[in-house]
């Protein structure tokens, strides 16, 4: 039969060997699937009043503002486009009530954005939080499953 029941197997020796590489090679794949090593992941936000404030997203769109020196550069950079970028950078704000990016318009070399001091603060304190919570999961994690899960 065929596992949506519609007949038997064009070659009579059953569905397996009619994949690629037979059932050998099926076993070996589906052993090396399930004996893989487990990791732990999760993701961490920040919300203030119920509503979304930051997260790893958020951060990345400020690192890459930080990094090119534009809004423009790092929504493009993101892949997605400028309004929505812009969109959750002036939401971060307006919930946040600070400003995070400081931007320039116009000039001989264009317009760009700055982290502000308080943008900045944001991020490092944020790369601080995560990168302590990687490590305690990861302990957590080891302890719990052993170092290969």
């Amino acid at each position: 039969e065929r596992p949506d029941g519609a007949g038997g197997c064009p070659t009579g020796k059953g569905w397996l060997v009619a994949l690629p590489g037979g059932r050998r090679a099926f076993a070996r794949e589906l052993a090396a699937t399930y004996t893989a090593p487990m990791r732990p992941r999760f993701k961490l936000w920040i919300e203030k009043d119920g509503q979304l404030v930051f997260s790893d997203w958020r951060a990345q769109l400020l690192r890459t503002i930080d990094e090119s020196g534009s809004l423009s550069e790092a929504a493009s950079r993101l892949g997605v486009h400028y309004r929505i970028a812009w969109e959750k950078l002036h939401r971060m704000e307006q919930r946040l009530g600070v400003k995070l990016v400081e931007g320039h318009s116009g000039g001989a070399g264009g317009g760009g954005a700055n982290l502000t001091d308080a943008g900045r603060e944001l991020l490092a304190k944020y790369e601080r939080l995560t990168a302590s919570l990687d490590e305690e999961v990861a302990r957590r994690f080891a302890a719990l499953f052993g170092e290969e899960g």
